[in-house]
């Protein structure tokens, strides 16, 4: 079964729930470089979730200056979203909430 999601709000905002699904995008799973994502109950208000991830991303890329210019976030945002196992972060994001009630919903009018 496949179900199609259309997020109202740019979809980086749940990327930027816990900071290891990005360290492993980059490649630097055990990096140490503050990546400065916002509190989990901030994350909705952000005004531009997209740059927060991009910036973090190349923050845990742990890249020098001059190759983190040369650094391109768009090529590992998509990596992060595989490598994000553990929802319960995501669960207390309003908007996630409403998006699994729907899906049950939904789920159980198949049943």
């Amino acid at each position: 079964m496949l179900i199609c999601v259309v997020p109202v709000r740019m979809t980086e905002a749940w990327l930027i729930t816990h900071e290891q699904p990005i360290r492993q995008a980059v490649g630097n799973p055990n990096g140490t470089a503050p990546l400065g994502l916002p509190k989990t109950k901030d994350i909705e208000s952000s005004p531009d979730p997209k740059e927060i991830l991009f910036a973090a991303l190349k923050a845990a890329s742990g890249l020098n200056a001059t190759r983190k210019r040369q650094f391109n976030p768009h090529q590992f945002r998509h990596r992060v979203s595989e490598l994000t196992e553990d929802l319960k972060p995501l669960r207390k994001l309003k908007s996630f909430q409403q998006l699994e009630a729907q899906i049950k919903k939904h789920l159980a009018t198949l049943a």
